[in-house]
């Protein structure tokens, strides 16, 4: 069996994790029990993603903050509040989840909980901004048919082989 690669897995997360997220901001189309399971599905597409992510998370957070490059310091701090979003949904999701026997959930809880959805798509707006090169180059990389592949850079060769021959 091939292995993946990083950029390509963490690629086919993130688009996992759009998708689910597109799915998940729509539950009266989907139906509330089908909104918890896909809430689920991202909570776990969303560990993946901090799995593959880990070294970075882990090399941010370990520097000292003067230490640490301006734009790296924002996409920390945004990846920070989306999670942090991310959180307050899920936790009042569960509080106020039928499956849980919450028939007739406090109307404030509910409130709490379609804010911290707002605030999660707008957190992945910015977060989609800001990685745009990045999803460009994979995009065209893995759905194009270039995956796996150095684009942009000319390959060499050995000096003195037939492709650098001139014909008078």
């Amino acid at each position: 069996m091939k292995q993946i690669g990083k950029p390509k897995a963490g690629y086919w997360v993130d688009v996992a994790l759009f998708t689910l997220l597109m799915l998940v901001i729509h539950p009266h189309a989907t139906g509330i029990e089908t909104h918890q399971y896909i809430g689920m599905a991202l909570l776990g597409g969303i560990v993946i993603h901090l799995v593959l992510h880990r070294h970075w998370i882990t090399a941010v957070i370990s520097r000292r903050s003067d230490r640490v490059p301006r734009r790296t310091r924002l996409l920390f701090w945004l990846d920070t509040f989306l999670a942090a979003a991310f959180a307050l949904t899920l936790v009042t999701g569960l509080a106020i989840a039928p499956a849980f026997g919450n028939d007739n959930p406090p109307e404030h809880l509910v409130g709490v909980h379609h804010g911290g959805a707002v605030l999660v798509v707008l957190g992945m707006l910015l977060h989609l901004v800001t990685h745009r090169k990045w999803l460009v180059t994979m995009t065209r990389r893995c759905v194009f048919g270039r995956c796996g592949r150095k684009t942009g850079l000319v390959q060499s060769r050995p000096a003195g082989s037939h492709a650098d021959r001139r014909t008078p």
